[in-house]
């Protein structure tokens, strides 16, 4: 899904918005996608619009992400540190 680090706002316009399909004033996000067909693998820039409601509904579910258990966490601070020497 969706990082909003590089979310880019203009004005609101009326509009259907991409995920609950209603008219409302959106906002415009632009999301680089990688897609992977038969070992081909495109990527790119897509704008979406989404209206408030769902643009609060995807940054609280970027705000629940899993955190990485201490072993995992152990794990990955080795191997960035092996990669250092």
């Amino acid at each position: 899904m969706a990082t909003f680090d590089n979310i880019a706002q203009e004005k609101s316009k009326v509009k259907v918005c991409d995920r609950c399909h209603q008219e409302a004033p959106l906002k415009t996000i632009r999301v680089r996608r990688i897609e992977r067909t038969d070992g081909a693998a495109s990527c790119g820039m897509v704008t979406l619009h989404y209206c408030e409601a769902c643009l609060l509904k995807n940054k609280q579910n970027d705000k629940t992400a899993v955190l990485p258990s201490s072993k995992q966490l152990k794990n990955m601070l080795r191997s960035a540190k092996k990669g250092l020497l």
